[in-house]
């Protein structure tokens, strides 16, 4: 499913050695587009006047989550760059919740579901996975978690919650 009917592989390659799931390229999920739609005119010409250098540039994204919401646009100034963000690796994604890049989807099967929508809707045409499809592609995702960094998380994660 991952590489078939899915298509996860076209954006989450699987490399020589399988060891990130990325393309390294930038897509878009359709995450925050309806939220900046009636100030993108007046964001984008901001991003574009104050032309920032990388170094003002990463603090203000890190405190500024309209100029985030732009994604790859806030560096290249490309209006088919906003809303693009970098393809995340898989490795470990059982443990890195929130999911997208403003941490709007709390857990994996609703990003895959999500992913799995928007694919579709972009592409014009649904990607159909049965309720099983859906639990085997969590699965296969969540194998791709090293133990190790898991159980580290989790002992990290519940020292934060006492």
């Amino acid at each position: 499913m991952f590489s078939g009917v899915a298509q996860c592989s076209e954006c989450h390659r699987i490399d020589a050695d399988a060891t990130r799931f990325s393309d390294d390229s930038y897509h878009h999920s359709g995450i925050g587009a309806a939220t900046q739609s009636k100030t993108l005119s007046q964001l984008s010409q901001a991003v574009m006047t104050a032309n920032l250098d990388a170094s003002q540039l990463g603090p203000k994204l890190l405190t500024d989550s309209a100029w985030s919401a732009l994604g790859r646009f806030a560096v290249s100034h490309q209006p088919a760059d906003i809303g693009a963000f970098r393809t995340p690796s898989l490795r470990n994604v059982a443990v890195t919740a929130p999911y997208m890049h403003d941490g709007s989807i709390a857990t994996l099967s609703e990003a895959v579901d999500h992913e799995i929508y928007y694919r579709g809707f972009s592409r014009g045409r649904p990607i159909n996975l049965s309720i099983a499809e859906r639990q085997a592609l969590c699965a296969f995702l969540t194998s791709l978690t090293d133990a190790e960094y898991r159980d580290s998380a989790t002992a990290y994660d519940g020292a934060n919650r006492r």
